[in-house]
């Protein structure tokens, strides 16, 4: 009906060349992007780009070289998609969609300067997180389901839904397995889960690293993992299962990780979210106001005042950082 986050719309690339002949070795891309669709089982536009990107650096060398690496890789996506659903679909495939990113990439490349003194650093850690585990009184709703099926596996939503509560009850914790890699300024986060596009902006632009991108489902996947907020606008990704199973505070909890993890490998402190100034609110700060709320909280912890004075609370259900109106002046 209309979106419920912000989007992460950076590309972000890694390349690795040979320091005697500049020869490429690896690219590695990255985009918060969920996977294109199809039918069965397939690397999907992943695996696409990773073949354009290998054939294409063979074509400009003149020859093929099994030796050269191509890797599109998933960013924070859990609730991100090519499609815009408030306009008509594109007539577009996956073949497609992927021959456009990996041009990108390539046109990237080759603006990259690459150094061979860059400090490298890792840190990982292990988190045990629980699961919300279910009411007495949806057992007793899942019980007579589950003993019906008679061990055949589930048909439909419901018996879905009545089996996971039965297995969520037997397993009510799970170990995440959280990770950071430093090269130089750049900062790679491996997370576990479908994480949603605000987590990866927060880790963004709070790295203390010039650059980071993310890496979700690496390491496991413990299903989707939505901000608090998002668990009191519903929806099917935070329906309590495998794949969307962990308690309400596990996202934040994921992001204060990986921020300390980001400050060991960097040896720096994590940057503060940074307040965007335009004319408008330029304007509206020399009034002197008893309070003024931006709205442009990436936690629903509190409505930040930007004057200081009066800090509020969100009632209900709320979308946050989502883009204000555009207009003259803003």
């Amino acid at each position: 009906t209309s979106p419920a986050g912000p989007i992460d719309p950076w590309l972000s690339i890694l390349s690795v060349v040979s320091v005697n002949d500049n020869r490429p070795i690896c690219v590695m891309a990255n985009l918060s992007m969920h996977y294109f669709g199809g039918s069965g089982f397939s690397a999907d536009y992943y695996g696409d780009v990773a073949s354009v990107l290998e054939a294409r650096f063979s074509q400009d060398k003149g020859q093929s070289d099994p030796d050269f690496v191509g890797i599109m890789s998933q960013g924070t996506s859990g609730d991100l998609h090519w499609m815009d659903y408030s306009k008509p679909q594109k007539n577009i495939n996956r073949q497609q969609y992927a021959a456009d990113v990996a041009d990108r990439v390539i046109r990237a490349c080759k603006t990259i300067e690459h150094r061979s003194d860059l400090p490298l650093a890792m840190a990982e850690t292990r988190l045990k997180i629980q699961r919300r585990t279910p009411s007495r009184q949806r057992l007793e709703w899942a019980r007579p389901i589950n003993a019906a099926r008679l061990g055949k596996p589930p048909k439909n939503q419901q018996e879905v839904y009545a089996q996971q509560a039965q297995w969520i009850q037997s397993n009510p914790s799970t170990q995440v397995v959280l990770q950071v890699v430093r090269i130089g300024e750049l900062g790679l986060t491996a997370i576990p889960n479908e994480v949603y596009g605000i987590t990866g902006l927060k880790l963004k632009r709070q790295s203390p690293l010039q650059g980071t991108f993310n890496l979700e489902l690496a390491n496991g996947a413990t299903g989707y993992i939505p901000p608090p907020e998002q668990h009191r606008l519903g929806g099917y990704t935070t329906w309590p299962a495998r794949t969307a199973g962990l308690a309400e505070s596990a996202e934040p909890l994921i992001v204060e990780t990986l921020l300390g993890l980001l400050e060991t490998v960097s040896k720096r402190k994590r940057r503060s979210l940074k307040t965007w100034q335009s004319a408008y609110s330029e304007a509206l700060t020399k009034q002197d106001p008893i309070a003024y709320w931006r709205l442009e909280d990436m936690d629903s912890t509190r409505v930040e005042d930007a004057v200081g004075n009066h800090h509020a609370h969100y009632k209900g259900a709320v979308a946050l950082f989502l883009p204000g109106p555009s207009g003259a002046g803003l």
